[in-house]
């Protein structure tokens, strides 16, 4: 395959896409970054120049996004194949943690299966309301403020209305984190949790899951 630039005009074209390169597309051309934020004329160009490239082979290299080389905030999609109808309800799909980040912002469909530990031990379904995003605080979040927001430990399981549809699932996660080499201490002054940098306290969490 081989590489293509695409200019900051809209792409109109009604040729059969290009399955043959890979598309970059110069956010810095298309105006992205300008103080004050983009305009709606912007926004439809870039979603434009997105929206042609991705016609084509599936997928775009983005220069000039923005985004610091050291950034470790993900979006991640989830994708749920069929569940077999002999798997009972409420088996475990993800076990219980945290997120070691400071937010996350969760996505999810009709289906529910998410579940959130209250102060008192208990699990409480988080059940999806429409037109609703989930907000959790996560690991980082629960350093910086001493310990005044805790990290929320949840879980996610199969619910008996996933086994009766019988259909795949997706869900969409933002985990919200600082840079990198940010260093993270308890904006009180206190020593509750001692000063960690974000990509140590990741790394951390890596070692404790896959050893």
């Amino acid at each position: 395959m081989k590489l293509c630039t695409l200019s900051a005009a809209p792409v109109m074209s009604s040729k059969k896409p290009d399955t043959t390169t890979i598309p970059i597309v110069d956010l810095g051309q298309l105006g992205l970054g300008v103080a004050g934020g983009l305009s709606e004329d912007e926004l439809q160009r870039v979603a434009k120049e997105l929206g042609a490239a991705l016609t084509g082979v599936g997928f775009v290299y983005l220069k000039n996004h923005g985004i610091p080389s050291q950034q470790l905030a993900v979006l991640r999609m989830a994708y749920y194949p069929t569940v077999p109808s002999t798997v009972p309800p409420n088996t475990i799909r993800c076990a219980a943690h945290t997120d070691c980040g400071t937010i996350t912002l969760l996505f999810q469909d009709d289906m529910g299966g998410l579940q959130v530990r209250d102060v008192e031990g208990r699990w409480v379904d988080a059940t999806p309301i429409p037109g609703t995003i989930v907000v959790n605080a996560g690991d980082l979040l629960q350093f910086w403020t001493g310990g005044k927001y805790v990290a929320t430990e949840h879980r996610v399981i199969i619910p008996e209305e996933e086994v009766r549809r019988q259909s795949p699932r997706q869900s969409i996660a933002f985990f919200v984190q600082p840079n990198a080499e940010t260093l993270v201490r308890p904006l009180d002054g206190s020593n509750t949790y001692q000063p960690i940098t974000a990509k140590q306290h990741r790394l951390n969490r890596i070692r404790m899951i896959y050893t």
